[in-house]
């Protein structure tokens, strides 16, 4: 009996050690190994974790979902030069959790714009992706690249019959109006293909708030219900006490549509929000960070230096007014150790008419430095080359908080527990 228990002990470590060796990597850094090991955590009697990984695919979108027993995505976007980085992150993830057998056990498209449609096909082609969820417009910039999903043979690269979901806005409505006076009135709308994940410890909860419209909301103007952000799903996952919120690129009319109708339920208040529309002057407002209260913000854009067309730096994400709101709103305050030196786009003070490039500096508190700050100054670059700290001007913002992007520390992963414990990680940091 003895032989048999030292045995076990020597198996046993021989496995830990394994799990700890494999740990994945991520551009030179490391993964905490509660990640890497969330099976053997959970045999070990650990509290399940949910890991949203927010992957940095340049101008676009990309979220996986990770759960012990299976992994959503929402969104496969990316810019024409970043969006590979998508399929490689997965590759590397799917080899570090042989387990989940290449599978996506459903991809969410939020709308059919490109940023978020890029690599839908070669997803499809690198895996198996169970079922697919879209918004039922068959129009915009990525149409061409989730068309086949929609038409023709519907089947995917592999041969597999495509298993899809067109969500509507009136599909919850009508759903909500059958269901008025009991618990899960306006509290969106699930199913199979929404929500495919239930784990032996743990049973997340994966809803959508809104979808595609085929009328025009009352007060809408027909530029706002023309514009297909405006039609993008809202997705809210719940996992034991924490929850999170993704707004696809919604706008100011989509938004205000979405706060308004579930203005009266506690649906909106989240830990963790995807900030909207790549953190755009449009994507956020003061009533839905009210209603989220949000301990954590992540904005996925490109690099604040990548200058090219159709990246943040030309479409202005993030916006100076977007990133106001989000301190203002997000309530965790910034690891102390992060340090990140970025641009994001603003008014010109002395020209309103124009848009000009502010710098942006977040910075542990220090003996030099004082207090971190989001400001302009009249020489760009010498603050994008120069001092990390300067003094505070009337037009600047204090900076202390958890708000997170792709553009500026690379992929972003947060970790919570069923008890709504959250830690997030920067890739940048990951390297330090």
């Amino acid at each position: 009996m003895k032989r048999f228990t030292l045995l076990l002990l020597v198996v046993t470590a021989a496995g830990l050690w394994a799990c700890w060796q494999a740990a994945p990597r991520y551009q030179g850094g490391m993964l905490p190994r509660s990640v890497a090991c969330a099976a053997e955590a959970s045999a070990k009697n650990e509290s399940p974790k949910m890991v949203v990984h927010f992957i940095d695919v340049g101008q676009g979108d990309a979220a996986l979902l990770e759960f012990p027993c299976g992994v959503v995505l929402i969104d496969a976007g990316g810019d024409a030069k970043n969006g590979r980085k998508l399929v490689a992150y997965l590759a590397k993830f799917f080899s570090d959790r042989p387990n989940l057998n290449k599978t996506l056990k459903s991809a969410i498209v939020t709308h059919p714009h490109i940023d978020h449609t890029q690599m839908v096909k070669e997803i499809a082609e690198a895996f198996a992706v169970e079922r697919w969820v879209m918004n039922g417009q068959h129009h915009g910039s990525g149409w061409y690249k989730v068309r086949w999903l929609v038409e023709g043979e519907k089947k995917d690269p592999h041969g597999r019959p495509v298993v899809l979901q067109e969500v509507l806005n009136d599909d919850i409505e009508n759903l909500d109006a059958n269901r008025k006076g009991k618990p899960d009135y306006k509290s969106g709308l699930a199913s199979e293909n929404i929500d495919p994940v239930k784990c032996a410890r743990c049973d997340p909860i994966i809803r959508v708030l809104c979808g595609g419209r085929t009328d025009a909301p009352k007060g809408w103007k027909d530029t706002e219900f023309d514009n297909v952000n405006n039609h993008s799903m809202a997705v809210r996952v719940q996992f034991g006490k924490a929850m999170v919120l993704f707004t696809g690129d919604l706008e100011t009319a989509g938004i205000k549509s979405l706060v308004e109708y579930y203005g009266d339920q506690s649906i909106l208040d989240v830990d963790v929000y995807h900030v909207g529309h790549h953190g755009s002057r449009n994507g956020t407002t003061k009533e839905l960070m009210d209603a989220m209260t949000p301990k954590v913000s992540v904005i996925s854009m490109s690099r604040w230096d990548d200058n090219r067309p159709h990246t943040g730096w030309a479409y202005g994400h993030p916006h100076q007014d977007a990133v106001r709101l989000l301190e203002a709103g997000t309530i965790m305050a910034r690891p102390a150790e992060v340090v990140e030196k970025v641009f994001l786009k603003g008014l010109n003070p002395d020209k309103p008419e124009e848009q000009r490039y502010v710098p942006m500096t977040i910075k542990k508190l220090s003996q030099n430095c004082g207090t971190p700050a989001l400001g302009r100054g009249k020489d760009e670059k010498m603050h994008s080359r120069g001092r990390l700290c300067h003094k505070l001007a009337r037009s600047e913002i204090v900076s202390k908080k958890q708000i997170y992007a792709t553009g500026w520390g690379g992929d972003v992963r947060i970790s919570v527990d069923l008890a709504g414990r959250l830690n997030a990680e920067e890739a940048s940091a990951a390297n330090n």
